[in-house]
């Protein structure tokens, strides 16, 4: 009964208080009851099986508290949380508040963009406990296998055993700024811009006016500019674009033509390497421009394609 699991949850957070050591091996043995009780079907022992759960992070050494933001799928909840912040109970808004800006720590600016839906009032209260954090970020404790960066040696496991064996200790004079920075592409959500594409974006593209041309690329680098790209067929779109740094006279906007394909790769990465090589090679043929800005842009469309296509002979020509 429900009665009997909130006396059991009642029970075990006095145990783990009561450990003399926190690498007792009562931790690892209530382990398995962590995940269970969080999603517990009563309301009144979901909330103790939660005070559990806290008791377990504060007082376990080897807590996944030691592992950092890394381990943690923080864009699956972010969203949830934000809503909290309107909710009717104080407490719970100021709790939600120093959890975002303990995010903020770990993550630093990958954070913002899911903050933009908040309201002003509420925004720029994070936005000032923020420029009040200190610059040096968190380091984790310790490091999955998969996650150790190459200059940490990998070390034997330090006073625990059981389910975390299988991860390396960190050295505690690593410097701050050796941590692998967070990437906000992991926070974002893909962008559906494909959709958005104005229905007279193509007949635009042709017109004899430059400016009518550089209105409609406008109207796209502004979609494009974001984070992460939804994954779709831009194939017309990529078409449409290379042939303007190709053939079209006017060199600013055959600047922003590769501008576009720049925001375009990064929105996509690896699910733009099909259209990697043809960008590549207009790239490098119109590599005889002479204007700075020109050749500049060019570069880093091929730099970034480069990037994102892994075969080196899907580049060669045909």
């Amino acid at each position: 009964s429900w009665k009997a699991r909130l006396e059991g949850y009642e029970e075990a957070i006095k145990l783990f208080v009561t450990q003399t050591s926190d690498k007792s091996p009562i931790f690892n043995e209530y382990l398995g009851l962590i995940k269970k009780a969080v999603v517990d079907s009563n309301a009144v022992a979901q909330d103790k099986s939660l005070d559990m759960v806290l008791t377990y992070l504060t007082n376990a050494a080897c807590a996944p508290k030691l592992f950092g933001a890394k381990v943690i799928p923080i864009k699956n909840f972010i969203k949830s949380l934000l809503k909290l912040l309107d909710d009717r109970d104080p407490s719970i808004r100021n709790e939600v508040k120093c959890l975002i800006i303990e995010i903020y720590r770990w993550i630093g600016s990958a954070i913002k963009p899911q903050l933009s839906i908040l309201r002003p009032v509420v925004l720029n209260e994070l936005e000032a406990e923020f420029t009040a954090i200190s610059l040096s970020k968190p380091v984790p404790e310790r490091y999955l296998k998969s996650q150790r960066p190459k200059d940490i040696p990998q070390a034997a496991d330090v006073g625990c055993s059981g389910p975390f064996t299988n991860e390396t200790s960190n050295a505690n004079n690593m410097d701050t700024g050796e941590v692998m920075a967070f990437d906000p592409y992991e926070m974002a959500d893909p962008v559906d811009m494909l959709s958005k594409i104005p229905s007279d974006f193509y007949e635009k593209l042709n017109e004899k006016k430059w400016q009518d041309r550089r209105d409609a690329m406008e109207c796209i680098e502004k979609l494009t500019n974001v984070v992460r790209l939804a994954q779709g067929d831009y194939s017309d779109l990529i078409k449409a674009l290379l042939k303007v740094i190709s053939k079209d006279t006017n060199v600013m906007l055959v600047a922003l033509a590769a501008k576009i394909v720049c925001h375009i790769a990064r929105g996509l990465r690896k699910k733009f390497s099909p259209y990697a090589a043809h960008t590549i090679h207009v790239c490098l043929d119109k590599f005889k421009e002479k204007k700075s800005n020109v050749v500049l842009s060019l570069r880093e469309a091929v730099d970034i394609s480069v990037k994102v296509c892994c075969d080196i002979l899907y580049l060669t020509y045909d």
